[in-house]
Order: structure tokens, then sequence, then C-alpha cells
């Protein structure tokens, strides 16, 4: 059951999987993002012995691909400490408190979306996604994540797009479409970057323009 669903889930993914794997690319080939990186959200007040335990800070958990997906993110502060958490064979999810549902890492033809094996480098943060079955974790959702033996409860779920929410509900749906549009575009202007970081991050910051712009002038519309 399990099986069939996680199959059919993934093949709907694969769009947005697409897009992230070019996201880790413009960031760089080992999906560390640039630790000045504006858009990734400051750090979340983790349980004491987080950072001393681990090595590693905590930032914002998001919906993101339409509410299929959860991006995870932790900012390097030990390289040592932070090691553990990339072992290939830890096995991750994230559990949703509500329900008690684990939500696993999506598999890709590349292997997992998540960085595994390579030393971190300090001051880098790195992205985990999981995957949202039955879009059960919905934004101001706890939950759990689980890195081996690194275990992080209580983590409070955000919207993809904190603005978002300040939409009423109709324009929260055309806003939705409008999304969905400029992803494709952005998957156009992508495509043929290779992993070229100045052509993936000239898409990006186009995107993200585009974005601000059509959100501002949907929130404005009468």
């Amino acid at each position: 059951m399990l099986a069939g669903e996680m199959k059919k889930f993934n093949n709907k993914l694969m769009p947005f999987v697409f897009v992230w794997i070019l996201f880790g690319l413009m960031l760089s080939t080992s999906w560390a993002a640039a630790s000045d990186d504006k858009d990734i959200g400051s750090e979340v007040d983790p349980p004491p012995g987080i950072e001393e335990k681990w090595g590693v800070k905590i930032l914002p958990i998001r919906l993101t691909a339409a509410g299929k997906m959860l991006d995870f993110r932790f900012r390097v502060v030990d390289s040592d400490k932070a090691m553990a958490l990339m072992q290939r064979g830890e096995k991750a999810h994230l559990i949703d408190q509500a329900t008690g549902r684990k939500l696993p890492v999506p598999r890709t033809k590349v292997g997992p979306m998540r960085q595994t094996g390579s030393k971190p480098k300090k001051g880098s943060v790195y992205p985990i996604l999981f995957i949202n079955l039955g879009r059960v974790v919905k934004p101001g959702s706890k939950v759990t994540v689980v890195l081996g033996d690194f275990r992080l409860e209580n983590i409070v779920v955000e919207s993809a797009t904190p603005y978002q929410n300040k939409l009423p509900e109709p324009k929260q749906t055309q806003w939705e479409t409008v999304q969905k549009s400029l992803r494709e575009e952005l998957g156009n202007c992508t495509k043929d970057c290779g992993q070229d970081r100045q052509c993936f991050d000239k898409c990006y910051k186009a995107h993200k323009s585009r974005m601000d712009k059509e959100y501002q002038k949907l929130l404005n519309e009468k």
C-alpha cells in the first residue's frame, strides 16, 4: 500500500524535484547554500544542546512544491560534529505529530534528496526534502525530524511563501496558479544551465523578482 502510494506520489513530484535539484546545483554542486543567502530565513529556537552536540543551527521548515513537499534546512557551525547528519547509512524521515505518520525523503535517479557522504562546510546551509504524502502536514503543523540518532521535535511548519497568508482565500487560489506558471518559466530558464552557477543565479533572481512583482499586483487588485 505504502509502496504503491509512494510510486504514484513520486511520479507527480518529478517536475518539482527537478527544479529543486537545479536550485541545489545553482547554489553549489554539493547542495550547500551560501551562508549569506537571505531567502532561507533565520534560525529557529531548538532545544538546548542541539548546536553543541550536532554542530548545526536549525532553519525554518517550510512547505514547498504546492504543499507536496517539506523543505528542512540546517546551517553548519561545526563541520566535524555536523558530519554525523551526513552519513549515508542513516535513515531520514519526518513525523507529523498530529497523526504519527512518517514522511520519507524522496529518491530520484541521482539518489535521495539530501546530501550525504561529504564533509559539510562551516557556514553553509544544507536542505533535506521530505514527501508530504496526502498533504497531511499543513502550515502550523508540528513535526519531528529524524536523521539517524538526531531527533528534533515540535518544529512548526511554515507556508512556502509566508506573505501568501496575507491574501484573501480567493486570491490564494489565484496565487497558486501564478506560482505554477512561474515555476515552469524557471524550469525553462535553467534547463540549459548545466552546472553553471551564474546561469542558475540569474534565473533564480529573475524568478524571485517576478514572484514579488506578481504577488504585489495580486495583493493590490480590487
